[in-house]
């Protein structure tokens, strides 16, 4: 089975189990077949469907951050690690791609409580965790996109105010090319995908909506 079968097949499994809606579907569909990026578009799948079941089974709210695709030579000038024992994988590391849905989930909710990004490369290995971003400057990326809004929430595309966490995150897909970022929100638990500055998912019905319109107007041209 090809890649995109393998992750087609997938997607059949999580909406008929409704752990994905038609529009998500939709959604994770093309970001499978149209990424720029040479992630596996399997594992960001299962990554995200992580995600879903560890805010599903969490008795409460938490905020995460995540960059798939993390290369070593990023270390000195956009991470910092400022505890210690938030770094769970210094000697111990998992491959996402080998680990059960229902384990990775319980890698994860023992991160629920730590502050910084969780850092994965772009074959599923958890480098790090606890990782404090460093050195992304937003206002160069919205320069960049040439994006403009009454603040920073609005420019980037955000149909919600939004805090540092997701501030950060949609910079970092941009800055740490060839990068899924990740985040979930600690306010209202919404999951949101990002790559080149953009957001490519979101849990969120207002983007969801404008992300489909967007998949259809490509599709149509």
């Amino acid at each position: 089975m090809g890649i995109l079968e393998a992750v087609t097949d997938r997607l059949n499994f999580l909406r008929t189990h409704k752990i994905v809606t038609d529009e998500e579907n939709l959604i994770l569909e093309y970001i499978a077949s149209n990424s720029k990026n040479d992630i596996d578009p399997r594992l960001k799948i299962k990554l995200l469907e992580i995600l879903k079941m560890l805010v599903k089974r969490s008795k409460k709210p938490f905020g995460m951050l995540i960059i798939l695709g993390w290369k070593r030579e990023w270390n000195s000038q956009y991470a910092a690690l400022l505890d210690e024992t938030q770094n769970l994988f210094e000697e111990k590391r998992y491959d996402l791609k080998e680990t059960s849905i229902d384990k990775a989930v319980k890698v994860f909710s023992a991160l629920k409580t730590f502050d910084g990004a969780i850092l994965i490369n772009k074959e599923g290995h958890i480098i790090a965790s606890g990782i404090y971003l460093i050195n992304l400057n937003p206002k160069k990326v919205l320069e960049r996109l040439k994006l403009k809004g009454e603040d920073l929430s609005q420019a980037f595309g955000f149909k919600e105010k939004v805090h540092t966490r997701h501030i950060t995150a949609i910079t970092a897909s941009l800055i740490l090319g060839g990068t899924t970022v990740y985040t979930v929100s600690e306010e209202s638990q919404i999951i949101r995908m990002y790559e080149n500055g953009t957001i490519i998912y979101s849990t969120l019905k207002e983007e969801q909506k404008e992300l489909v319109q967007k998949i259809k107007e490509n599709n149509r041209s």
